[in-house]
């Protein structure tokens, strides 16, 4: 594959991911925004609670912040010419 062939493939997969991204930060906003109209109708008083929904909302909030944040980890690795397949050194080397 040529150097320029390199460059396309790792600007496409860059693009796919930043797309990724996008996607993924939309979905947060969705949930973040489903856990404030649940906390804004909950009226303790009354008896009207929704602690597993809002819980369930904001563990997927976290998922995706975590998804988010692997795919910002993986454009900058591909931006460093970082492959996947790379095995870290072991500890002890590192010492």
């Amino acid at each position: 594959m040529s150097p320029n062939q390199k460059d396309d493939a790792y600007e496409s997969q860059v693009a796919a991911l930043e797309s990724e991204i996008e996607t993924l930060l939309g979905e947060k906003k969705n949930a973040e925004d489903k856990v404030k109209e649940l906390r804004e109708t909950e009226d303790v008083s009354r008896g009207i609670v929704f602690a597993q929904e809002i819980f369930a909302f904001q563990q997927e909030k976290l998922r995706l912040e975590v998804e988010v944040e692997l795919r910002r980890k993986k454009i900058n690795r591909i931006k460093l010419g970082i492959e996947d397949d790379m095995v870290p050194p072991p500890i002890s080397a590192l010492q």
